[in-house]
């Protein structure tokens, strides 16, 4: 990840749907914001957000409480599709993210080339 600036507006705590949201998704959704790339979009493994939200918690167990944790990751994403969050897509056998209403909340003044393939027509 290079040093990207990202901006969780206050608008975010008004979100009726994200209010409504479990922990775990609004925790996730944070998460989502911080390892998008300039385009709002990233992977969508529950490996990679696992790794991404929950780093420290895979760590502190030592791999034992490695499965409840992709679960955890699966679930909150789920939560995030179910509400509008995010976009779940598949490019070459891969899935992906993206982050619905990206330029209205972020503001990215010189983009970088994107390292995540947009989602398909």
């Amino acid at each position: 990840m290079s040093g990207r600036i990202r901006s969780i507006k206050p608008e975010w705590l008004e979100d009726e749907l994200l209010a409504a949201a479990s922990d775990e998704a609004r925790v996730l959704s944070v998460a989502l914001i911080l390892m998008a790339d300039d385009y709002g979009r990233g992977r969508a493994s529950a490996a990679a957000i696992a790794t991404g939200a929950w780093r420290y918690q895979l760590e502190r167990d030592d791999g034992e409480h490695t499965r409840e944790t992709l679960a955890r990751a699966s679930r909150a994403l789920r939560e995030l599709v179910a509400i509008r969050f995010v976009t779940v897509y598949e490019v070459a056998g891969q899935r992906y993210f993206e982050i619905r209403n990206w330029q209205k909340h972020q503001k990215v003044d010189r983009p970088s080339k994107p390292r995540i393939p947009e989602p398909p027509p």
